[in-house]
């Protein structure tokens, strides 16, 4: 956006001291940072979503997984300043998303982490050491087919581990996990029991409706046709052990629908839905705070709990909150789960569902994330629900549940407009009213447009104003010339001539007076409409805008410097006196020398130039108009 050349934007308000990483950090800080340090940071707040470890999100997110990242994601689980189920994701989250390099980076920094823990004499007695064990652990037995560490990093690891387990060297607690983490090891090798895995291994796992072991093999051994059978296996277990009788009679396109897709997706077209609820007490309960940048015309908005501090946004996972009758089923369904969880339960897909907000973005996986980041423009939208976010769900197009959030307004800064030179800027302003307590301004002037919402409560502080130009400084005045220096007195000669005096020096001359500062601009003229739509305006809403909306005579310019009188001359040194010797008497003697002579005296400074007047304020006016909306 270009400026004309008699506006400056001028944002008024406290300023804040330097910190390391803003607080809170939003999503879009983690992009703009790209470090280690900057996305621990970011996890260790309330409501962080792992989504930012998603390489392929739609919205921020770290751009790199290298193994600096990987070793400083898995140190803040170590050291307990990440929560573990929100590193554990955002773990997932990048090996799902990132190369095999990047995996490789990650499983690299999982594995040197478990064997530290592993291998730390308090495992066995402390709790939060066995939770971040079983974190990592679960991270590699969960991992996605294909993802793996280096190998020459991986088998020195578990070699190491397996030589301290076969000879004894762990404690119960860690000797349960790594039988476990050794087992998959194997497994990962086509090994189970110390034979190779066959049909026959996986058909006795199934007689024995071991569905642990069979997603184990499904996800696990190297064979792909192994791990089909694994999976039909576990699919088939499932699908008897149903609640829908719809899934258990209708098996085998249930098992190829779940093979296919992963998942038993319901067809809303097919399948109609019926009704819908939600369960509340699965959702997180926050309220947004709006924070406006107007100079910049964004917004930044954040998360808050009643009497807590802010922090980002939580995401909204719908899956077993979102409860959705169809046509053809006899009980409800949610939002279906992860493809790789082999699940044959029906369940409606994630882009089957949609919240009716500006901020509200999905990958499809039934969980949506906020932009923390908004235009001013949103933000204006975002008031048609009031004091409310709105997060109105649709189902398969069918708007079926209302929700939302309290939504709150922080004052914004002071708004404004001063001139370069002369009069400050003429400003059209249309303030609507449509909500008790809330105000939008849209300020107009010279092809410029500009939006604010500001709280009823916050206008008795709130400024808009029209500056005029602050008046052009007065010139210092000149420096008065120094004065001469005096003579110096003549030396002394023998036999008897005394040495001479010095002159006085000169005087120094007066310094100019400063010249007077310009007078400031005055403001520019402020035109204000006033619409509150259904309801009438009242007078305490016309009073309110009178004091928030200004116009300013801009400050006189200063006055000149007083110039400073010039030195006064140095006065003249005295003649040096000398020693004379008669010969003809043989003795010595010494005539005298003269004496200094006086420094002139300085001169006078100047008066210092008078500032200049302030401008006077402009007009503003306020009217009542009917409101352009019915």
């Amino acid at each position: 956006m270009r400026w004309p050349g008699w506006l400056v934007l001028v944002v008024m308000g406290l300023g804040g001291c330097g910190v390391s990483f803003p607080r809170p950090m939003t999503a879009a800080d983690i992009a703009n940072l790209d470090s280690g340090d900057a996305l621990i940071a970011y996890l260790a707040q309330r409501d962080a979503s792992p989504a930012v470890c998603d390489l392929r999100s739609t919205g921020p997110h770290v751009t790199r997984f290298d193994r600096d990242m990987a070793t400083v994601l898995v140190r803040g689980l170590d050291d307990g300043k990440v929560d573990l189920s929100l590193g554990h994701a955002c773990i997932d989250a990048a090996l799902e998303s990132g190369s095999q390099e990047i995996a490789a980076q990650l499983i690299d920094a999982v594995a040197r982490g478990t064997h530290s823990l592993a291998t730390d004499r308090a495992l066995e007695t402390s709790p939060a050491l066995q939770a971040r064990l079983a974190i990592l652990q679960a991270v590699y037995l969960e991992r996605p087919s294909g993802k793996d560490g280096d190998p020459k990093t991986m088998d020195g690891i578990f070699d190491a581990l397996r030589r301290k387990f076969w000879g004894g060297r762990f404690g119960p607690v860690a000797a349960r996990s790594l039988n476990e983490l050794l087992g998959v090891v194997d497994l990962e090798r086509g090994r189970y029991g110390g034979r190779p895995v066959d049909l026959a291994t996986i058909d006795g796992l199934a007689a024995r409706g071991d569905e642990t072991l069979l997603r184990r093999f499904a996800d696990r051994l190297p064979a792909a046709d192994l791990r089909a059978l694994a999976q039909r296996r576990l699919i088939r277990l499932r699908i008897a052990a149903s609640p829908f009788p719809e899934v258990r009679a209708q098996a085998a396109a249930v098992e190829a629908r779940v093979m296919q897709q992963g998942v038993n997706r319901v067809s809303l077209i097919d399948q109609p839905v019926v009704r819908a609820s939600l369960d509340g007490k699965k959702l997180p309960a926050r309220n947004v705070l709006v924070r406006q940048d107007l100079s910049r015309q964004s917004a930044t908005l954040f998360g808050y709990l009643t009497g807590g501090g802010l922090s980002v946004l939580p995401n909204l996972s719908l899956g077993g909150a979102l409860w959705v009758q169809v046509t053809g089923l006899s009980r409800p369904i949610t939002v279906c789960g992860a493809p790789r969880s082999y699940d044959p339960t029906p369940c409606i897909g994630g882009d089957d569902v949609t919240i009716e907000n500006p901020l509200a973005g999905s990958d499809h996986d039934g969980t949506f994330r906020f932009r923390d980041k908004a235009s001013e423009a949103e933000v204006v939208g975002l008031t048609r629900a009031g004091d409310s976010f709105p997060l109105a769900i649709d189902v398969g197009g069918h708007p079926l549940v209302s929700f939302s959030w309290p939504l709150r307004f922080e004052r914004p800064k002071n708004l404004v407009f001063s001139a370069k030179d002369g009069r400050g800027p003429t400003l059209q302003v249309v303030v609507t009213h449509p909500d008790p307590i809330l105000y939008l301004f849209g300020v107009s002037s010279d092809g410029l447009f500009y939006r604010a919402v500001v709280e009823k409560n916050d206008l008795t502080t709130f400024h808009l104003v029209s500056r005029g130009a602050t008046g052009t400084a007065g010139m210092d005045g000149s420096s008065g010339s120094d004065g001469s220096a005096g003579v110096d007195g003549s030396s002394a000669s023998c036999p008897s001539s005394s040495g001479g005096d010095g002159s006085r020096g000169g005087d120094g001359t007066a310094g100019g007076n400063g010249g007077p500062g310009g007078n400031g601009g005055d403001g520019g003229d402020v035109l204000v409409q006033l619409q509150c739509g259904r309801v009438a305006c009242s007078a305490d809403d016309v009073a309110l805008l009178r004091r928030a909306v200004l116009s300013q005579g801009g400050p006189g310019g200063r006055g000149g410097a007083a110039g400073p009188g010039g030195k006064g001359g140095r006065g003249g040194s005295g003649g040096s006196g000398t020693s004379c010797f008669d010969p003809s008497t043989n003795t010595s003697g010494s005539v005298g020398g003269g004496s200094n002579g006086m420094s002139g005296s300085d001169g006078s400074s100047g008066s210092p130039g008078p500032d200049g007047f302030p401008g006077r304020p402009g007009v503003v006016r306020v009217e009542v108009v009917a409101s352009s909306h019915p």
